[in-house]
């Protein structure tokens, strides 16, 4: 019987141990049930690439994209949706390019060099107080408030859907914003952590703010909140 030469290199052929599916929507799709995500961002990515991508590239086998697919992508992209969507699609396909990669089921990802469109800054122009309370005066009033909250410490739509009246200390004239109100298409809104971990903060609130919450319909013993505003 002859031996083997131990001095003889061995050629083995790399294998994936995980044999996933070969088209772009199968492995997004396999990407995405394993990802941990918040509820917003599990909407927010499964409707870009539904809307966006699947339509252009999702029944393409992965190994047949080239950059040249990708920059077309963000091309058709740039005529829908503002530059910031644009990026953060193309992030997605990115990232799930990167993974495809990474599990061997493509050599190189195509997402290599790819040009996007640039965000503008625009500077911002706060509303006139007069506009301010002319609009907390057309909204119903339990709604008076939340313009109020909007304009003074400038609190994000779902935190000021999130403070509730045990966040809001009206003795220290301050407010603890540490979560939002998260609301998913077809379900009831739940609470959830804010957007970033630095936004979990303490905002003073300034009287004409206090003011206004202490005044809100749903407020019990208004009159009693009302004097606490004016404790020194």
């Amino acid at each position: 019987m002859a031996r083997r030469d131990h001095h003889q290199p061995r050629h083995r052929r790399i294998r994936c141990s995980w044999r996933g599916p070969d088209h772009v929507r199968e492995y997004a799709e396999a990407w995405r049930a394993v990802q941990i995500h918040r509820a917003g961002t599990v909407v927010q990515v499964e409707g870009a690439l539904r809307r966006r991508v699947y339509p252009v590239i999702g029944d393409r086998p992965l190994e047949s994209i080239v950059p040249s697919d990708i920059q077309q992508l963000v091309k058709r992209l740039e005529r829908e949706l503002s530059p910031a969507s644009v990026i953060v699609t193309y992030r997605y396909v990115a990232t799930i390019f990167k993974a495809a990669s990474r599990d061997r089921r493509i050599a190189l990802s195509p997402c290599d060099r790819i040009r996007l469109p640039k965000i503008v800054k625009k500077p911002v122009a706060p509303m006139a107080t007069s506009d301010i309370q002319s609009l907390a005066e057309a909204v119903p009033k339990r709604y008076h408030a939340m313009v109020i909250l909007a304009a003074g410490p400038g609190l994000r739509q779902g935190e000021i859907f999130g403070l509730t009246l045990d966040r809001v200390d009206f003795l220290r004239r301050s407010a603890r914003v540490d979560r939002q109100l998260v609301g998913i298409r077809g379900q009831a809104p739940t609470f959830g952590p804010p957007k970033t971990a630095s936004s979990v903060r303490t905002v003073p609130l300034p009287d004409v703010v206090l003011e206004a919450l202490s005044e809100h319909p749903a407020l019990p013993a208004r009159s009693a909140r009302r004097a606490d505003l004016h404790r020194v």
